[in-house]
């Protein structure tokens, strides 16, 4: 039976996984846990799917299996259809930049054993992931500093899609990851908010270690970073239209983004790109309002550990 399905969403990454994949594959035979490995192809237009092949003859791997999707349709989309085809009981979501280090599944799993706890994230950088509602807006780009000397495990409002594990029951009770983020950012904090708010728990681990490689990030090498910067502040705008149900933050939301519009002409664009898809986002939000059994308060206060 296998335990953990290793999901590695892949769009042009044909460098991280010729480099990266061997390492994971010399990784695997020490552990006793029991995994397979799916690879899901955004249709990439490099030689992604040769090195996968590659792979694949060479029998780097005891389960391996790659899914080659015909048109490009971003991160969510691609560990969604690897959700949907893993045989594992939980799903560690990999990036093609990341390497896992030795110990990092054994120090995961037992967090586990608490039925309630839905995603565990690993360690790359001592950074935990934090928030901050200030003026009407959610930040999550300021994560917390941790002492390298910390060994005990963390509550975390959101874990990277990059390097965590998650209970795959609970993931498919939450529907996965939401496509309205595409093609990246804010889909793995709004999944770990809706778990939060559902009563699960979001940790972090300061044992599994992964060594995360920034500098070969495919995002960052494919697309400008005025582009970047437009897609996360459109989805921060969805974040908080779905997710934030509590009247009086709604109203300071309200204000500051009006002051917004006024002061700075160009959030306007950003504004007018979030709000075509207000349909979309309404229909979300009546979910997990109905779903939710805990406040917003309630779940910011549980998290910054003053509950």
């Amino acid at each position: 039976m296998v335990n953990i399905s290793i999901i590695i969403p892949n769009w042009n990454g044909e460098k991280q996984l010729a480099k990266n994949l061997p390492i994971l594959a010399k990784l695997l035979p020490a552990s006793k846990i029991s995994t397979e490995v799916l690879v899901v192809d955004d249709a990439s237009t490099d030689s992604s799917l040769a090195v996968l092949e590659e792979i694949k003859t060479k029998s780097l791997f005891k389960n391996f299996v790659v899914f080659k999707k015909d048109v490009n349709r971003g991160f969510a989309d691609s560990v969604n259809q690897g959700a949907a085809l893993a045989k594992g009981k939980f799903i560690f979501l990999l990036n093609t930049d990341v390497v896992v280090e030795a110990g990092c599944f054994e120090a995961l799993l037992p967090h586990f054993d608490r039925p309630d706890v839905f995603a565990v994230g690993a360690n790359a950088d001592w950074h935990l992931g934090i928030v901050s509602f200030e003026k009407g807006f959610l930040d999550i780009s300021f994560p917390k500093k941790i002492s390298s000397r910390e060994t005990r495990a963390q509550k975390s409002f959101w874990v990277s899609g990059g390097h965590a594990l998650f209970r795959k029951s609970l993931w498919q009770e939450l529907g996965g990851i939401d496509t309205l983020f595409a093609p990246f950012y804010f889909e793995e904090t709004d999944l770990c908010y809706r778990a939060w708010k559902r009563g699960y728990r979001v940790l972090w681990e300061p044992k599994a270690r992964v060594d995360h490689r920034h500098e070969e990030s495919v995002i960052r090498q494919n697309f400008p970073s005025d582009y970047i910067d437009f897609i996360a502040q459109r989805n921060q705008l969805f974040f908080i239209w779905k997710n934030i149900h509590d009247s009086k933050m709604l109203k300071e939301h309200c204000f500051n983004l009006m002051k917004r519009l006024i002061n700075h002409p160009k959030y306007t664009k950003v504004f007018l790109s979030a709000a075509s898809k207000l349909p979309k986002v309404l229909t979300r939000r009546q979910v997990e309002k109905k779903e939710a059994v805990l406040s917003d308060g309630e779940v910011l206060e549980m998290v910054t550990g003053n509950k």
